[in-house]
């Protein structure tokens, strides 16, 4: 494995742990300006 296919399944790996995480959509909302709260 190269160290291309390392860094985008690392990638790939936290991209599906923010889904799943208030933490990941807050960070999301934040680098969109935060129009889109998370509700807790």
């Amino acid at each position: 494995m190269t160290e291309a296919d390392r860094r985008s399944q690392v990638v790939e790996s936290q991209v599906a742990e923010g889904r799943n995480t208030a933490g990941g959509t807050a960070r999301r909302s934040a680098s969109v300006g935060g129009a889109h709260r998370p509700a807790l």
